[in-house]
């Protein structure tokens, strides 16, 4: 039994209910009363103590004899004994059945915590023939609280944004909320809502994730569901003048609907919308996933109505996404594939680089050791007996050689520096080209954090301050021992 009920019970024995509502602020009802009964203070003292303390109630009664009010609105008990004198003083004035009865309570948020009269009354009010004004009232009820306590018996259930809460019920906790943020900000990204700067709801707002609604907010949270996850589906929204919903959804058909509240007749297709708004903003890449889902979508439609979806549309969009994604997969390896040969051919350059020093400098030490083994062998030929002697000649020649070999070492270890620059800078290109086609960690992977890079350049630094060293210390031991020779060549004459 309703609370109203409850104080008419112990006030009337006969009475008839005029009006009754419920909004975010307030509940009311009023009666026509036919026959007063007078309880005792005790029973209307324990009724209005029933009553939460954050919420005021007034009663309010008006008779057709006298201009006179007679209105209780405190629960103590001397205001309670002059109330119910008042109404004993006024019965024996009482020739009609039109004595007025009004119940008001005004109903105060604490701790996020609201008080719900008639769940019914409530659910009329919210159920505005406007989405727009349906979703503002909504929106009002969130900012004052999130948990909603429910006078009547009615068993507890909850969305993401709301707890129904049965009075009886020890739960306290609000209704985990999703990233909603997170939501929001995809929202803009992949649609086009054209009142955004005024709506933050989210479809999870509709969906009930826990026990059963009562059907007054089932009906009318569904319709909402519908609305809310086309807005977050369709390329382009908005909410009209007019209360309904304007929608637009580019597909591999194009579909324009204009979507009025009241003419939503059947909501089975709000839990299709749903677990299809729910698969594209939960995981992966929304972008693919919505493009996905709005081609699959506009064939899957009777007549081109929007509403009139099929309950296996989600499955035939998680095939179409599979399909995708293999075919992505295909594209991702040949890619990956490419990376690598790049990378191969990278180091082989490397080991090039490296080849080519190491070949200038056997070039250079052996133009100079056949320069000696010539010298001797032109002695043998002239007739005269080989020695070791190093004239004047000899030498200068041999310093020109190494003069030459130094140019040519310094030569080569700039081309290396050279190319080892080129090489960086392809690597460095070679990333660039790739990096807008995967993701940056998936490049890193593959590249393994550019460890063959780092290696190949390694690799050619050593190989060429080997090279200048084993250069540098062949030309001095060729300068040493021709220098020596000389010496010997000049004391001996």
């Amino acid at each position: 039994m309703k609370l109203s009920e409850s104080f008419l019970a112990k006030l009337a024995s006969e009475y008839t209910l005029v009006s009754e509502s419920e909004n975010n602020t307030t509940y009311s009802a009023s009666y026509t009363i036919g026959t007063f009964s007078i309880p005792e203070v005790s029973d209307l003292t324990a009724l209005t103590n029933q009553l939460p303390k954050r919420d005021r109630i007034t009663i309010e009664i008006k008779y057709t004899h006298t201009f006179d009010l007679d209105s209780l609105n405190s629960s103590d008990e001397d205001a309670i004994k002059l109330f119910l004198r008042d109404i004993e003083l006024n019965i024996p004035h009482m020739n009609d059945k039109k004595t007025a009865l009004t119940i008001k309570i005004s109903k105060s948020s604490e701790n996020q915590l609201i008080s719900i009269y008639s769940i019914e009354k409530l659910a009329e009010f919210l159920n505005d023939n406007s989405f727009e004004r349906c979703f503002a009232k909504i929106n009002d009820l969130s900012q004052r609280a999130k948990v909603l306590e429910l006078q009547e018996d009615i068993p507890s259930f909850s969305t993401s944004l709301f707890t129904f809460k049965n009075k009886k019920s020890n739960v306290d906790a609000e209704p985990t909320p999703p990233q909603r943020d997170e939501i929001l900000k995809n929202r803009e990204k992949i649609t086009n809502f054209a009142n955004s700067a005024h709506h933050n709801f989210i479809p999870d707002d509709f969906n009930i994730i826990v026990g059963t609604a009562h059907q007054n907010i089932d009906h009318l949270f569904k319709k909402l569901l519908i609305a809310s996850s086309l807005i977050y589906i369709c390329d382009y929204s908005k909410l009209t003048d007019t209360g309904g919903v304007s929608l637009k959804l580019n597909g591999y058909k194009t579909i324009t609907n204009d979507i009025v509240k009241n003419s939503i007749s059947d909501t089975d297709c709000a839990t299709t919308y749903f677990d299809i708004y729910s698969w594209i903003y939960n995981d992966g890449n929304t972008i693919d996933k919505i493009g996905i889902a709005r081609n699959i979508i506009s064939i899957h439609l009777d007549k081109e109505i929007l509403t009139s979806i099929t309950k296996d549309t989600i499955s035939s969009i998680g095939s179409g996404y599979q399909i995708y994604l293999k075919d992505n997969l295909k594209q991702y390896i040949e890619i990956k594939n490419k990376i690598s040969e790049s990378i191969q051919k990278s180091s082989e350059k490397a080991s090039d680089l490296a080849k080519s020093v190491g070949s200038s400098f056997r070039s250079s030490v052996l133009a100079i050791y056949s320069f000696f083994f010539s010298i001797f062998l032109f002695r043998v030929i002239s007739g005269k007996s080989p020695s070791l002697e190093v004239t004047k000649e000899v030498y200068l020649v041999f310093i020109a050689f190494m003069l030459i070999s130094i140019i040519i070492c310094w030569h080569t270890m700039n081309e290396l520096k050279d190319e080892r620059t080129r090489l960086e800078s392809s690597y460095a290109n070679i990333k660039n080209r790739y990096r807008d086609l995967i993701s940056e960690k998936d490049l890193e992977r593959i590249l393994n954090k550019d460890y063959e890079n780092i290696c190949d350049l390694n690799y050619i630094d050593s190989r060429g301050g080997k090279t200048r060293v084993l250069w540098g210390l062949a030309l001095f031991i060729m300068f040493i021992l021709m220098t020596v020779l000389r010496m010997q060549s000049y004391y001996a004459q």
